[in-house]
């Protein structure tokens, strides 16, 4: 089930006269699974963060939880996995945040679809109460699996099709 994380969001009433004044509402923002495009976009900035990866040990470290291999049959095993990318994440997330404030907002802004500005302007609770519901709404783990099994599924049948076409060449039909 979708989870409802609610943020102070600042507003000004009465733009461009005597009366400006700026109020804040509680907003109800829903952090729902991410769907196809947000993950496109999110491979965009993860493409920019790479470049500190290689020299950033927590980073690194991120990166190796989700790549670790994971028997999905042992519930302690995906437990631990998962506790263990949770774990990762929050190490990470403060260098994020220190060295690339712009690409964590990003990223929390992509998977929560809760607008950059809006984040900016958050607490640092808030941010990781989003990070938190994120994490908690997208299993990044299976993610990655399924995207490796597809992205296996694929090159198997690319190298199968090279297979036939050599076999034919030779061959009229």
């Amino acid at each position: 089930m979708p989870r409802k994380i609610s943020l102070p969001v600042e507003k000004v009433v009465n733009e461009n006269t005597e009366n400006e004044k700026v109020v804040v509402e509680d907003v109800t923002f829903v952090i729902k699974k991410a769907k196809f495009i947000q993950l496109t976009k999110l491979m965009s900035t993860v493409t920019d963060i790479v470049k500190e990866v290689k020299t950033n040990e927590d980073l690194k470290g991120l990166l190796g939880a989700f790549n670790q291999e994971v028997d999905h049959e042992d519930e302690e095993a995906v437990r631990k996995a998962e506790k263990d990318i949770i774990s990762k994440g929050v190490e990470a997330f403060p260098t994020l945040a220190i060295k690339l404030p712009e690409q964590a907002l990003e990223i929390l802004s992509t998977l929560s679809r809760i607008d950059i500005e809006v984040l900016k302007e958050q607490e640092l609770e808030g941010i990781l109460e989003v990070y938190d519901a994120v994490l908690e709404e997208n299993n990044i783990q299976e993610i990655i699996e399924r995207a490796k099994k597809s992205l296996a599924l694929t090159t198997a049948k690319f190298n199968f099709k090279g297979l036939v076409e050599k076999a034919t060449a030779g061959n009229p039909a």
